[in-house]
């Protein structure tokens, strides 16, 4: 596997990870209501994915759905691609994670103005979520440039 297919991976398994730890901390918060830390973690932290959640569960009404109806089947594409060396199905999850990445992105920041303003304290709310979607975007455009880098390889050579 070439060092361009290996960095498709980046952006679909930072996003499952990341979907991960948030319905494990939505969990843990379960579990631990009290928690003032896990109430930092779950609302500052990952704020994106509970927006994310939020906007599908209009439309699905099932637990933890952003993970096991988006990132799952992302992320099992690409690994599936990857270890079949089939380089559509591995560029079809790093294109499709660009798009989760971007939506929770739009989403965090749409939502974020009204509440910025009514908080004293700017930096310590919004610093979570610009280092979280910071990281998501980034992971997600890395991933769709090695896939489109490798195709216009691909047309390069087969035609120069």
């Amino acid at each position: 596997m070439s060092r361009l297919a290996r960095l498709q991976l980046v952006g679909p398994i930072f996003l499952f990870i990341a979907v991960a730890g948030a319905e494990g901390a939505a969990r843990a918060l379960a579990h631990a209501p009290g928690s003032e830390a896990l109430w930092y973690i779950h609302l500052g932290v990952f704020g994106p994915f509970r927006l994310g959640d939020d906007v599908l569960g209009t439309y699905v009404n099932m637990a933890h759905g952003q993970l096991y109806l988006i990132e799952l089947p992302l992320f099992l594409i690409a690994c599936s691609g990857a270890y079949s060396k089939r380089r559509l199905a591995l560029a079809v999850a790093s294109n499709l994670c660009l798009v989760h990445a971007v939506f929770l992105a739009y989403a965090s920041c749409a939502r974020e103005p009204a509440r910025i303003a009514l908080v004293a304290g700017v930096a310590d709310m919004i610093a979570p979520h610009v280092y979280l979607c910071a990281g998501m975007l980034g992971a997600a455009l890395l991933s769709f440039a090695a896939s489109h880098i490798i195709y216009l390889r691909a047309i390069c050579q087969e035609h120069g």
